[in-house]
């Protein structure tokens, strides 16, 4: 063996001395420097605002889907449906709709009345909702699938009306070169009932609706289509009939709208903001409010220190919470991460 490998051990105890070393070197400096980031963050300053009372006017961004009480008229027999009144007008139950005539334009068949099932107003668009989509029905819905129908079917507008008839779809088929459908008990027109309140289900998503309470009155704000020319906003007054949650926890409201509003007789689906009049009561930073085992809280200075108290969240929006359970004369702590129970206050 010679002399250099004779000295290589040594070496390597010297090496794993030094790598030990540096280890210990840089676990305390991390201990160190995480202790002093412990201690900036327990003793941060308190960032202290103090309860203000004011005036806001919640107005939530949504999608609404129309329900309407409504009946379909259908063919008699099959054939070439021709609606006799103009869409809009009012008729009496079994008034003459329209007719239904067999056989072909060179050589015609008889021709059958169709009668109106009930009164109200006659339009001759459909959409294949109308037995579904009515207030008070007890069919079970999918409301998150049928908004996704909804989205996709009227992709490209802020607004959806009825279908076209199936007597457009007709027209549209014979251009193409397809087969019209000229089938025996196929819808042609629908009589809305004019004589009951609309329904608006209005999706709200992850907005908060807290302050949507039942037999309050609000506001619709209808968003505008690009070739709208209109230069107020149309709005329609609604009442709030209930609220709650869907499947996937998303929240929904449930509005009435009075028969009177014209253009609920043909919109099934748009784009809207549900604005409620305005709330007064005592606002503080969003951020100074947190949950704890599904409870609202906030810090207060009391004297020289903080202490934690419940509060009812009426309100809230990005930059500001309506909480009920302080006095004007409080303040809060903005930032209730730099605080905890009995905090001194410098």
């Amino acid at each position: 063996m010679t002399e250099h490998q004779r000295k290589r051990p040594s070496k390597n105890k010297k090496k794993f001395k030094t790598d030990k070393l540096a280890v210990a070197i840089l676990a305390i400096v991390a201990i160190a420097l995480a202790a002093k980031l412990i201690v900036t963050l327990i003793d941060r300053p308190l960032d202290l605002v103090q309860v203000e009372n004011v005036a806001v006017y919640p107005n939530i961004p949504g999608e609404a889907v129309t329900l309407r009480s409504e009946y379909v008229a259908t063919a008699p027999q099959a054939g070439v449906f021709t609606p006799s009144l103009e869409p809009g007008q009012r008729v009496k139950k079994d008034s003459v709709l329209g007719s239904v005539q067999t056989g072909d334009t060179d050589a015609p068949g008889p021709s059958v009345p169709v009668y109106s099932p009930a009164g109200g107003v006659v339009f001759y668009q459909l959409d294949g909702w109308e037995d579904t989509l009515r207030p008070g029905s007890e069919e079970p819905l999918d409301w998150l699938q049928l908004l996704e129908w909804m989205r996709q079917r009227y992709a490209g507008g802020a607004e959806g009306n009825a279908g076209a008839g199936q007597e457009e779809a007709n027209a549209g088929a014979a251009e193409n070169g397809d087969v019209p459908n000229m089938s025996a008990r196929r819808p042609v027109a629908r009589i809305v009932d004019n004589l009951l309140d609309f329904q608006i289900f209005f999706y709200a998503g992850e907005n908060d609706v807290t302050a949507m309470e039942e037999g309050r009155q609000v506001m619709i704000r209808w968003d505008k289509k690009e070739e709208d020319n209109e230069i107020e906003d149309a709005m329609t007054p609604a009442t709030i009939i209930e609220k709650g949650d869907l499947q996937d926890g998303s929240s929904f409201v449930l509005l009435s709208v009075s028969s009177a509003e014209d253009r609920l007789f043909s919109q099934r689906y748009a784009l809207c903001q549900l604005a409620a009049e305005e709330l007064h009561g005592l606002t503080v930073p969003v951020s100074a409010v947190f949950q704890e085992d599904a409870k609202s809280y906030v810090y207060i200075r009391k004297k020289n220190y903080v202490t934690r108290r419940e509060v009812d969240v009426v309100y809230r929006d990005e930059e500001i919470a309506m909480v009920e359970g302080l006095s004007a004369t409080d303040f809060v702590v903005a930032n209730p991460g730099a605080a905890r129970e009995g905090k001194q206050i410098d």
